[in-house]
């Protein structure tokens, strides 16, 4: 995977010699960097919780969905949901 990326970089150099004994000497750089990136949502796989049958969100469909089967109940009544990406 690769993402877009804008480098610049800009290096200067100087040096003057004063004498044969002593020279003076620079340095510069500059840097810029650019990086566009869109990530993904991050997966929630793994998820598990449990909803009680009394959960007052839960419509007539999701009821009988998560709750109409007595095989994916647990032994209070319960039942336990994943959420996978």
């Amino acid at each position: 995977l690769q993402v877009p990326l804008d480098r610049y970089n800009v290096t200067a150099l100087a040096s003057y010699e004063v004498s044969p004994a002593a020279e003076i000497y620079a340095r510069g750089s500059y840097t810029r960097s650019n990086v566009t990136a869109i990530l993904a949502p991050t997966a929630t796989a793994g998820f598990n919780f449990t909803i009680s049958p009394d959960n007052p969100f839960l419509n007539a469909a999701n009821k009988a969905l998560i709750f109409g089967d007595p095989g994916n109940l647990n032994a209070d009544g319960t039942a336990n949901v994943g959420i996978r990406r």
